[in-house]
C-alpha cells in the first residue's frame, strides 16, 4: 500500500501542542480512514504533502539560524547519541535507481 513520510515531523515531540494540532487531525484522518477502507487516504495524505510556507522575515531568521549551525544541532546530537550520525542523509525509501550519492 505504501509509507507515509512526513518530513520535519521529528521536532513535533518538543513543539507545542498548538503547532501540532493540524499535523496530529491529519495522521488522526489517516488512521480512521485506513482502518474504515484498509487503503490510504488520497486526499489527507496530498495536504499533508504541502510545504510549509515561511513568511519572508521567519526565512530570514531559519537562514541566519542555519548559519550559526543551530537549526541542525538537536537532530544531529540524537544523531550522534545513537551511532546514526553518518547515515543522515540516508533514503531508505527512495528507489535504487534514483538514489544519489
Amino acid at each position: 500500500m505504501g509509507t507515509v513520510i512526513k518530513d520535519g515531523a521529528e521536532g513535533t515531540r518538543v513543539m507545542p501542542p498548538m503547532m501540532t494540532k493540524k499535523l496530529f487531525k491529519q495522521l488522526n484522518d489517516l488512521g480512521v480512514y485506513f482502518a474504515e477502507h484498509t487503503a490510504l487516504n488520497n486526499a489527507v495524505m496530498d495536504e499533508m504533502a504541502k510545504p510549509y510556507k515561511l513568511s519572508p522575515t521567519r526565512l530570514r531568521m531559519v537562514g541566519f539560524f542555519s548559519k550559526l549551525g543551530v537549526t541542525n544541532m538537536y537532530w544531529n546530537c540524537n544523531l550522534e547519541k545513537n551511532g546514526a550520525f553518518e547515515n543522515r542523509f540516508a533514503r531508505p525509501y527512495q528507489p535504487e535507481d534514483v538514489k544519489s550519492h
